[in-house]
């Protein structure tokens, strides 16, 4: 038997419809105010389309509409999403359910929890299955990777191939007290996001994110507390005619910036969907 919830709505009905059109006969629509949504009701009235109230509000109301369910879909609702959706898979798991499909209407984040993540988990022994620790470092260095990769590609790519205005610029940084503390500011507040965020070590693009987050917060640390400091190193420099060391070093940056775009914008490997445990009717699983 598959439950599907909100099934008034146009996702649930259009799913229900689907399933209906695919020979199946074991579908139980969930609805919340069959008084009130009479036409949508009506709409559902099929061969093999059980129709049962109940309400993810009232985790109460949904035993009988559990009973004897192999797999449930939950279809998005709103507002209070994650106590409603929470209130279903509890009442899920107590019902014996084995198979849990999520669906969003909105879209979904990986950082987020099971409830609010579209996807496929097993139930099995009343255990969801979380995301590892890996796989979640892998996605948060991905999405840091997506932006920083860009920035470092064409920021230093840029002042490489306009070297010669660079001192030019680093005269008119110093000549004005307000820029150290501007820029110190902001390297500060997005180093510290990074580091918050994102302090994995597993891979070389992981490394190369928490070494960002952290350079740029000592960098904003030091334009802050001693721009005096900064700008005497700057100075010597450029007096030392070592602008070619500057030249490589941002030529270094921007393949650092390549890898990191790379790493961010490759298509993500698929994740091995969970193995549903047995059930009544796993027998024809291969046709869902």
């Amino acid at each position: 038997m598959i439950l599907v919830t909100g099934a008034t709505g146009n996702n649930g009905g259009e799913i229900i419809a689907a399933l209906v059109k695919r020979g199946r006969t074991d579908v139980r629509a969930l609805v919340r105010n069959p008084d009130k949504d009479v036409a949508q009701v009506a709409a559902l009235r099929a061969p093999g389309v059980e129709g049962v109230q109940g309400d993810l509000a009232k985790p109460e109301t949904l035993g009988e509409a559990l009973a004897g369910v192999a797999r449930m879909l939950l279809s998005p609702v709103k507002p209070n999403a994650v106590e409603l959706q929470g209130n279903a898979i509890r009442a899920a798991k107590a019902a014996g359910v084995g198979h849990v499909v999520k669906f969003s209407m909105m879209g979904a984040s990986h950082w987020q929890s099971c409830i609010t993540t579209t996807g496929r988990y097993t139930l099995s022994g009343h255990q969801e299955v979380p995301m590892t620790t890996s796989e979640q470092s892998q996605i948060r260095t991905r999405m840091f990777a997506r932006a920083l990769g860009p920035f470092f590609t064409i920021v230093p790519t840029t002042v490489a191939v306009r070297g010669s205005y660079m001192q030019t610029l680093f005269t008119e940084f110093k000549a004005n007290p307000m820029w150290p503390w501007l820029f110190g500011a902001i390297l500060l507040i997005w180093g510290l996001v990074i580091i918050a965020f994102h302090q994995y070590w597993r891979s070389p693009a992981a490394v190369i994110v928490s070494l960002v987050g952290w350079f740029l917060a000592v960098r904003g640390v030091l334009l802050l507390t001693v721009p005096q400091a900064y700008n005497a190193a700057g100075n010597a420099v450029y007096s030392s005619g070592a602008s070619a060391v500057i030249w490589v070093l941002f030529i270094c940056l921007a393949s650092a910036g390549l890898y990191l775009t790379y790493v961010g914008w490759k298509p993500a490997p698929r994740r091995p969907e969970a193995v549903v445990s047995p059930t009544k009717d796993r027998s024809d699983a291969a046709g869902d």
